[in-house]
């Protein structure tokens, strides 16, 4: 790892010729910052503290109220809803009734968010034997980052 050198105000003074090891300081300080030197001032910490939910470059795990989207495609956060790990399943065995995670419908994200998986709006597939059989509706959600 990459030393890290404090560097005096008075080393690098308007009109004041830079010294080779000034130089050499200011060329190693900037790997030393972007490794993570113990000493160095910290980036991450800065950076981490700007994020907000819903802020530029922040992560949320949500559904689209549109079509599939494959991993790198953009959407408006507009139609993006936050939700848990499992956003809903439905079971229908019969006529016997849902089962279904509860979310808020009407939280919205803002600006464009890009995909970091794959959403499919839903799957549906058909389970069991020959009778009786079970119908399950699987709606998708996946991880997202915006970036507008």
């Amino acid at each position: 790892m990459t030393a890290y050198t404090t560097i005096p105000d008075t080393d690098i003074a308007q009109d004041k010729p830079i010294k080779a090891e000034t130089g050499l300081a200011l060329r190693d300080n900037a790997l030393a910052i972007q490794e993570g030197n113990a000493s160095a001032p910290s980036i991450y910490v800065a950076l981490a503290a700007k994020l907000v939910a819903n802020g530029l470059g922040s992560l949320a795990f949500a559904f689209s109220t549109g079509p599939d989207v494959g991993f790198g495609f953009t959407v408006a956060g507009s139609s993006l809803r936050p939700v848990g790990a499992a956003r809903a399943v439905t079971v229908s065995n019969g006529g016997s009734g849902t089962v279904a995670p509860s979310f808020d419908n009407s939280a919205q994200l803002n600006g464009t968010w890009k995909c970091l998986g794959h959403f499919d709006s839903s799957s549906s597939v058909t389970v069991g034997g020959p009778a009786p059989q079970m119908s399950v509706t699987i709606y998708g959600a996946t991880l997202w980052q915006r970036i507008a």
